[in-house]
């Protein structure tokens, strides 16, 4: 069977992209794997990226909770109150979460008041923390440790 583009109003022949001929399992698939999960960049990474290229890979990536599971409480997100997490959390619907909690550096700490911010966001997915990686000064990691102690996380599967 022989393809015959049709020509646009401007003459020039209009070639289908592939990507939409493909079946949504494919491109879910394509999207998964393409997200790196270690990328220091992933909070404006693969998601985003993929949901700003048009319409269509939008609208596949805004129903993929998969790409959006990887939640980064650094200090830098203390200043828009952690909405870009706040995203993340609510697309990533009930997928496994992977959460870092991460001081960035000496002169910008997440303090007692950030951290008890961070917990009043996640302790109500609690079941569905797959790994926690945790790079935090003294007093924030008591205020975690003393919110964990008697919080059940059974699907935490790694802890650093």
């Amino acid at each position: 069977m022989a393809y015959h583009p049709e020509k646009s109003s401007l003459g020039v022949k209009e070639v289908p992209c592939v990507f939409e001929m493909l079946p949504f399992d494919i491109v879910h698939d394509i999207f998964v794997l393409s997200d790196d999960p270690a990328s220091e960049t992933k909070l404006h990474g693969t998601p985003i990226v993929i949901s700003q290229v048009c319409k269509r890979w939008r609208e596949y990536a805004l129903i993929i909770p998969a790409l959006w599971n990887a939640l980064r409480f650094h200090p830098a997100g203390l200043s828009n109150g952690w909405q870009d997490q706040l995203v993340f959390l609510e697309r990533s619907q009930e997928a496994p979460l992977d959460i870092e909690i991460k001081s960035a550096r000496r002169n910008e700490l997440l303090g007692i008041p950030a951290m008890k911010q961070i917990l009043q966001l996640l302790l109500p997915h609690v079941h569905r923390w797959r790994s926690l990686e945790i790079h935090l000064h003294i007093k924030p990691m008591r205020v975690l440790a003393d919110r964990l102690r008697h919080t059940r996380a059974a699907g935490l599967e790694r802890l650093i």
